[in-house]
């Protein structure tokens, strides 16, 4: 079974030249990966991960909590983008810029500082990169106590050249061998495959930046601007179209424009950038039409990313993916290859660690666990972005509500809720509790009968007018 979960690098990345500080991860694939010369042994699984990612990891723990014998192949740290140069390294990020930006507002409680507080970026990298080692650990241990067989390298499928059911993975192993001197190469076969991995970010500044021009428009690109303008670092967000955020409902792309004005942000709407000049320390970003901004201290090219999926042998098998080499695959994580599968971030449906996370158990229970329909739900998934204030979202948009249903089945207070979109302080947490109850059919009525709990933000939501009919 192979199912791929996050390989990731930008998008077009020939484009926008990469400037500024090395990758976090080095992605350069060993000249030995694929050579079937060197064998150092032959292993048979019910099933192989490829890549250590959270779809993956929860896959192999939950497969073989069913008595699966199950190996996974990662040739970085495990925990994939999440743990390594995602979710938590940015939530991190984002708690010391939101700590340190309400250092500024705490004179109106009363709070004095006898001077000015500071900011020490490289204490706060080094603890974060402690924590981040930490969890690579745990998640080590645990998969030694679920009984999962690791392999440390770079895994490719082969083509099925005999008449058997299962696929064959080869691995360059980047442990050298104390008496060869070279990296064994393991020869694995097993009905089925999971392909699971990462990608990186602006993680390897190791001091902060003066002054960094972001380029993108996505909720990365957002999430960058609010840490380092809230750090201190003066920052400037190039977009090609008027708005960031351009997937979120209207009202959140127009909320987080003026919270980032707000907050210092320099905002260039309508920019397309076409070349990067100087060099690290002082660089230029010249746009289309002539205009050039800088010098930058660091660009930062947040403008997307496509699936790490090549070098892996699908095209070989006949795997069939999209134009942007997302794998494609089914309801049930089915790619068009018996014995194959994928899910998380290389499927391109919602790219998301807990919904990676699900959909690994789920194909798990389907797999092993005697449960024949289990699958994941991609409908009514929350998502946060962390920016300065986080914003919240679930469901459908206003637009794609109306599109959907039109605009006048979209009013009535007895209908299901179709979608809830928060902007504020507290609006990370405050969308868990209603995403259950709108998983559930809530309808606006229902939320009208909850009483408020007051003072507090969330009442703003059981509150919200037309009320009580």
């Amino acid at each position: 079974m192979a199912a791929a979960d996050g390989l990731r690098s930008h998008r077009n990345a020939e484009e926008i030249p990469a400037v500024g500080p090395p990758s976090f991860f080095d992605k350069r694939i060993p000249d030995t990966a694929f050579s079937l010369c060197i064998m150092a042994g032959a292993h048979h699984f019910d099933c192989v991960v490829l890549g250590g990612g959270s779809g993956g990891i929860a896959f192999a723990r939950r497969a073989a909590s069913y008595g699966a014998k199950v190996a996974l192949v990662e040739y970085r740290r495990l925990g994939g983008t999440c743990v390594n140069v995602g979710c938590v390294p940015k939530k991190i990020m984002w708690c010391a810029a939101n700590a340190f930006e309400s250092l500024h507002g705490l004179k109106h409680l009363g709070v004095d500082f006898n001077e000015p507080p500071r900011f020490n970026w490289e204490r706060l990298v080094e603890n974060r990169e402690n924590y981040i080692s930490r969890l690579n650990k745990i998640y080590e241990t645990n998969l030694e106590k679920s009984q999962v067989q690791r392999f440390y390298g770079w895994a490719s499928l082969l083509p099925k050249v005999e008449a058997k059911e299962e696929h064959v993975i080869v691995v360059n192993e980047t442990k050298q061998d104390s008496e060869a001197g070279v990296p064994p190469t393991s020869r694995l076969t097993a009905k089925h495959v999971l392909v699971a991995t990462d990608s990186d970010g602006f993680f390897a500044l190791k001091s902060q930046p003066k002054r960094v021009g972001v380029i993108g428009a996505g909720y990365i690109a957002v999430e960058l601007c609010g840490v380092l303008q809230g750090l201190g670092t003066e920052t400037h967000l190039f977009t090609r179209y008027a708005r960031a955020l351009r997937k979120f409902d209207k009202m959140i792309q127009n909320e987080n424009h003026k919270n980032m004005q707000r907050m210092g942000v320099q905002l260039h709407p309508n920019s397309t950038p076409c070349a990067v000049r100087g060099s690290p320390g002082s660089l230029h970003l010249d746009l289309a039409g002539g205009e050039s901004h800088g010098p930058f201290d660091c660009l930062i090219n947040a403008i997307g990313r496509t699936p790490e999926t090549e070098h892996m042998g699908l095209e070989a098998l006949g795997v069939e993916m999209t134009h942007g080499k997302y794998i494609v695959s089914d309801e049930f994580q089915n790619t068009n290859v018996p014995g194959l599968f994928a899910l998380g971030d290389c499927c391109g449906k919602v790219e998301l660690t807990p919904m990676a996370i699900a959909a690994g158990r789920r194909l798990a229970d389907r797999l092993y666990g005697q449960m024949p329909n289990a699958k994941a739900d991609y409908d009514f998934v929350p998502s946060v972005v962390f920016a300065h204030p986080p914003i919240a979202s679930v469901g459908l948009t206003e637009e794609e509500a109306i599109q959907q249903h039109g605009e006048d089945d979209i009013q009535s207070e007895q209908g299901r809720i179709l979608g809830l979109h928060l902007v504020g302080l507290g609006a990370d947490e405050i969308l868990q509790g209603f995403a259950v109850a709108i998983k559930m059919g809530a309808r606006k009525c229902d939320l009208d009968r909850c009483v408020a709990i007051h003072p507090t933000a969330a009442e703003e939501i059981v509150t919200l007018p037309p009320w009580g009919l």
